[in-house]
């Protein structure tokens, strides 16, 4: 039995280490590693996106020790959100605060209401994610936080997206647990995370790269025959596979498999996405600031999250240097000037009293993300059912975040990937 893996990611490389059976995977880059590849330039390390390591089950992380041995450090998340006049800890709802009163009272007597209306009632499960923030937080935090950040990022109408990825993501506070004086910084999925200390988050994919067998790279399939189990390459080679794991975005799937179904691919065409353009920079000098990363609620502000990786890990810029990274979400619908991006970048961090010239930059690194954020719409799900009912008829599974169109962590990925690595070895 031979399986074909397409996408030697993060998702592609965990499923093909954890397989018990011949396999082949390909890859359309000239590396490995997906979005989870880095790159050196003039003595920065730059990741391609935001990546950081957080574990929910302890045994998970036991398996990325495992890979990368000493080559990891730990870190107590210090995350901030900038509120024009003050930088208050993240979660904003856990810490609002700390805001200025005029925002802490409004959040609070949101809160209180909130929990007044929800009080004894079961919840929808249809619930919008606009609806869900409201009944949850209340006006306020909603208000200044919660829906303008989410707009920003998602740049699709709140009240069209499912709350369905938000649940187990989002934490919410007790009102008990609120206090003025202490900061509640540690809280969420993601209070400590865990990074490479040398090699950036490639080092994860550098050290799976080891254990894996077969990767062909800069290759890419032109054409899937799923009844036949046949994929033709674009080096004019064919591979004839007898089951199929795809972690590559569900759209460029979509292009490849002929002949297929009217209304499968109907399904594939309900599917959204939102694009991300990420700015890494190495500048010279200190940034006054110790936090991880910075949450940019206001639309003033191009960027909806400001990353500064060298205080994960120091080794990603030289002594008396930083690093830095920019977010900026668009759409065929909402696009951004990519050229002008920079300087819009500039003058908006010194809006935010992040001030540093242009002739401080060292290595400017640019990553154009398509497919950055998949969209829990109201579609998605139904979408999502009828193509991998379709697949799954043809010994073809998806995984991974792009290839299973979800919102998953790198824990989840490599989780997922040993589950499917199980089913395709059966």
């Amino acid at each position: 039995m031979s399986v074909l893996i397409l996408g030697a990611g993060l998702s592609g490389l965990s499923v093909a280490g954890a397989l018990k059976c011949d396999y082949e995977i390909v890859e359309k880059n000239d590396t490995c590693g997906g979005l989870c590849r880095s790159s050196c330039i003039n003595g920065f390390t730059f990741d391609m996106a935001g990546h950081v390591l957080h574990f929910k089950d302890s045994k998970n992380f036991i398996r990325a020790r495992d890979l990368l041995g000493k080559n990891i450090v730990s870190n107590r998340r210090d995350s901030r959100v900038w509120m024009r006049d003050s930088i208050i800890a993240y979660p904003f709802q856990h810490n609002f605060l700390k805001a200025s009163s005029k925002i802490a009272d409004e959040c609070l007597d949101g809160l209180r209401k909130a929990r007044r209306g929800v009080k004894g009632k079961p919840a929808k499960s249809d619930r919008t994610f606009k609806s869900w923030i409201f009944e949850t937080f209340g006006h306020g935090i909603a208000r200044h936080f919660m829906v303008p950040y989410n707009e920003k990022l998602w740049l699709y109408p709140l009240e069209t997206l499912s709350a369905q990825w938000a649940k187990d993501l989002v934490p919410v506070p007790r009102l008990k647990d609120l206090h003025a004086r202490h900061e509640a910084g540690n809280i969420g999925y993601n209070a400590r995370f865990w990074y490479p200390r040398s090699g950036g988050m490639q080092a994860l994919v550098r050290a799976l790269e080891k254990r894996i067998k077969k990767v062909k790279t800069a290759c890419r399939p032109m054409r899937l025959d799923l009844e036949k189990k046949e994929a033709i390459l674009d080096d004019g080679s064919s591979f004839r596979f007898s089951k199929l794991v795809s972690t590559i975005p569900l759209p460029e799937l979509c292009e490849m498999i002929r002949p297929m179904p009217s209304r499968v691919e109907k399904a594939f065409s309900k599917l959204k996405y939102v694009s991300v353009f990420n700015v890494n920079l190495g500048i010279s000098g200190a940034v006054d600031s110790d936090a991880h990363w910075i949450y940019f609620p206001q639309k003033d502000i191009i960027f909806y999250r400001m990353g500064i990786p060298s205080n994960f890990c120091r080794s990603l810029a030289p002594a008396g240097c930083s690093s830095l990274s920019f977010e900026i979400s668009y759409s065929k619908d909402f696009p951004i000037d990519k050229k002008r991006s920079i300087d819009r970048i500039l003058s908006d961090c010194k809006k935010a009293g992040f001030a540093f010239a242009g002739s401080d930059i060292l290595a400017l690194d640019i990553q154009d993300i398509k497919y950055a954020y998949c969209i829990y719409d109201n579609q998605r799900e139904k979408a999502l059912k009828v193509i991998s009912d379709h697949l799954k008829e043809y010994d073809c599974f998806l995984a991974g975040r792009y290839g299973a169109w979800q919102y998953s962590s790198m824990e989840d990925c490599m989780v997922e990937a040993v589950k499917i690595a199980r089913m395709v070895s059966t």
